[in-house]
C-alpha cells in the first residue's frame, strides 16, 4: 500500500462509507461494465488478481449470462 492510500484508509468514513467500501463498489461496477480483473486490480493498486477478486461482487445476471454463453458454445 502506498503512503496516499494508507493516509486515506485512516480517514473517517464519509456519509457512512469508507474508502474500503468505495473500492468494493468501484471494483464491482467496473466488473459489471466488462472491465477485466487485471485492469481493475491495476486501478486499485493491487499486486495480485486474487486480491482484486475479493473486491468484486458479480451480479447474479453476470453468472447466468456466463453459464448461457458457455452452454451455447458446448452445445455447438
Amino acid at each position: 500500500m502506498n503512503d496516499t492510500s494508507a493516509h486515506l484508509r485512516r480517514q473517517e468514513p464519509q456519509n457512512g462509507k469508507s474508502l474500503h467500501d468505495f473500492c468494493h463498489s468501484h471494483a464491482s461496477v467496473a466488473l459489471r461494465q466488462g472491465e477485466t480483473v487485471l485492469a481493475i486490480g491495476r486501478l486499485l493498486g493491487h499486486r495480485s488478481a486474487e486480491t482484486t477478486l475479493k473486491y468484486t461482487h458479480p451480479a447474479d445476471a453476470m453468472v447466468i449470462d456466463a453459464a448461457e454463453t458457455v452452454g451455447a458454445v458446448l452445445e455447438g
